[in-house]
């Protein structure tokens, strides 16, 4: 018996040594998953919506929500001049693109793609709808940025004048 009581001391050091490693291990862990969180967090693709054009859309123009909600409550993410330039709130900042292909594809359905010095975005959409002069449109738009960094998200909106 008192061999018994002489080693739940020791077995109990032990255990406590293991225990006490293993928090110091959690805890190297989870440093660096925190410096990892923050690092992705910068290079992030985040689109931001907007209720306002830029000045530079004047006009005919194509527009494009999230949702169908989005639309109605006037938050765009995304706006072009129907023409060689696009707009879309990227981290924050209106980021200015220029279009650099356009297709028209059976089904009333086009891909345009845009480019800037850091992304490159792509509009493929397809005709739902049409009052008076407005087409409605229903798609995706692809932001790419020159890292690899990529985001897609369904949009809706119109084009028209």
């Amino acid at each position: 018996m008192t061999k018994l009581f002489l080693h739940r001391p020791f077995i109990l050091l032990i255990l406590i040594g293991q225990l006490l490693l293993s928090c110091g291990q959690n805890q190297q862990s989870n440093k660096t998953t925190s410096n990892e969180s923050i690092s992705s967090k910068d290079n992030q693709i985040i689109i931001d919506d907007f209720s306002t054009f830029p000045p530079e859309i004047d006009g005919c123009a194509c527009y494009f929500s999230i949702d169908q909600t989005g639309f109605k409550n006037d938050k765009y993410i995304y706006a072009d001049d129907y023409g060689k330039n696009a707009f879309v709130s990227i981290n924050g900042e209106m980021t200015k693109f220029v279009l650099s292909k356009s297709d028209t594809l059976p089904g009333e359905r086009s891909v345009e793609t845009f480019v800037n010095d850091k992304y490159e975005i792509t509009i493929d959409v397809k005709q739902v709808g049409q009052i008076d002069e407005t087409w409605q449109k229903t798609g995706t738009i692809k932001i790419k940025s020159k890292e690899g960094k990529e985001i897609i998200k369904n949009i809706y909106g119109e084009c028209g004048c």
